[in-house]
């Protein structure tokens, strides 16, 4: 039996727009790729390496909404995208970001899925037919009728996979699919995808940096970049012995959000101590980026008391505890707010009137360390990939040099090089004798850094390796 084309890439060179730190080398020259109809493929690749770009190429993002030099062509089940617009090609194409929210629009999941289906006006029966029929797919029954703003990173993007799931195309492009879900949420997708594959012949291409997950998935894989430098795995050392500081305690926190009866945090007491890298874990919706807002009074507990460094914070504004508690967000496009990379870094100097000539030589540093200073200081922090953002954003907290570092979900979109690093970095900073506190779905990472892991689940503590040596 013939096989059957479905992409047919030919000559591809993009070419990345113009900055003011000048022009991002191109990731791909005359790329000449062929997959067929039923294939299963998996891109891997340091983080800027281009496969988010390319997978923008494949659905007609580039040339048709973003600047640069497309050249070459690219032709999905026989359209040349420079020749058919967006909306004709998604019929063929569908495609989840590394960003679930690129992609989330309404206020409550349900409509969410819904939304491309209405669009192409799918009649009323079959479009809650196949809204019932995803949602049992991917294991969702329980977020039926949640608003969109109560769910966790990992939630939103198990919505955003189904609402792109439910369109049924032929070409399904995954960007980083895997990196906000929990362990249980990843094993329930690679399943689904691989169900879908086989019974009908979906063509899938994931980009994913945790391909030990995927290890039996691809049909193919294609590597973007130099290969792997084999750096060997960072060894982790044992931890100094922590003070009886509970630089960050919660007590009996409860919280739920809105008018929910619903709590998110349930009769919450923990400590965390300085010197100790301590690792939150948990399935979505567990409570791990709730804890985490109420560490700097983003949130405010329904009931019981939140201290750092054994004040009560209950009377403190968000910015008078952020001189004590700086967090790393997951969506680092929502922290990024500067013209050129060195200018977000230097935010937090300039407010509290620091000196900038030490400020320049310390954030220069701290790029270098991270891998950045070959994307121009003067570049556009948002012109970024998402691993690279991601990095930029872990510099600025490294910047603010508060006695407690929070990060929720860092190593999103990172690399293996660029979590080595980043494991590296969070010790020297406890070595320091601060506190640093890890939310991940990401247990690799966890094994690489924490002196201590704590499970989640129902806004509850259900374990505390206490510390590890």
């Amino acid at each position: 039996m013939t096989k059957t084309p479905i992409i047919e890439v030919n000559n591809l060179t993009y070419i990345y727009p113009r900055q003011p730190g000048g022009r991002r080398p191109a990731p791909f020259h005359d790329l000449n790729l062929t997959v067929y109809a039923g294939e299963r493929i998996l891109l891997t690749g340091d983080s800027g390496s281009g496969k988010s770009t390319f997978l923008r190429c494949l659905n007609g993002l580039i040339p048709h909404s973003e600047s640069g030099k497309m050249e070459g062509t690219v032709n999905i089940a026989g359209i040349d995208t420079r020749n058919s617009g967006i909306s004709q090609l998604a019929s063929h194409v569908g495609m989840v970001f590394q960003d679930p929210d690129y992609q989330l629009f309404c206020a409550d999941v349900e409509s969410e899925i819904a939304y491309g289906l209405e669009q192409h006006g799918v009649s009323p029966q079959e479009m809650q037919r196949r809204i019932e029929e995803v949602i049992e797919l991917l294991r969702i029954t329980h977020l039926r009728g949640r608003m969109m703003d109560t769910l966790s990173w990992g939630e939103r993007q198990r919505v955003a996979i189904a609402s792109v799931l439910v369109m049924r195309p032929e070409i399904l492009l995954l960007d980083e699919p895997l990196s906000g879900l929990d362990e249980g949420a990843v094993k329930t997708l690679i399943e689904v995808l691989k169900n879908l594959n086989e019974l009908l012949g979906l063509t899938i291409i994931i980009a994913e940096h945790r391909t030990n997950c995927l290890e039996d998935f691809p049909t193919r894989y294609i590597h973007f970049g130099d290969p792997a430098s084999g750096n060997p795995a960072v060894v982790r050392c044992p931890a100094v012995s922590c003070t009886s500081d509970n630089s960050l305690s919660l007590s009996q926190v409860n919280f739920a959000y809105g008018e929910s009866d619903r709590l998110v945090l349930s009769d919450l007491t923990l400590s965390f101590h300085s010197g100790m890298i301590s690792v939150l874990m948990g399935e979505n919706g567990s409570g791990k980026s709730t804890l985490i807002r109420h560490a700097n009074g983003i949130l405010r507990p329904d009931s019981g008391e939140v201290f750092v460094h054994g004040e009560n914070i209950r009377d403190k504004t968000v910015a008078e505890i952020s001189s004590s508690v700086g967090i790393c967000f997951q969506h680092a496009d929502y922290q990024l707010f500067e013209e050129t990379i060195l200018d977000e870094l230097l935010c937090t100097p300039r407010i509290r009137g620091y000196p900038l000539g030490p400020s320049r030589c310390r954030a220069r540093s701290i790029l270098d360390d991270l891998g950045l200073l070959s994307l121009g200081e003067k570049s556009s922090p948002l012109k970024a990939s998402v691993g690279e953002k991601q990095r930029i954003a872990i510099s600025t907290l490294l910047m603010m040099d508060t006695s407690v570092m929070i990060l929720d979900e860092p190593t999103l979109g990172l690399d293996a090089s660029s979590k080595q690093i980043l494991a590296s970095i969070l010790q020297k900073e406890r070595d320091l004798g601060k506190t640093v506190i890890v939310a991940t779905h990401d247990r690799g990472f966890a094994d690489l850094c924490a002196d201590r892991i704590i499970s989640l689940s129902g806004g509850r503590v259900i374990h505390d390796t206490g510390v590890l040596r």
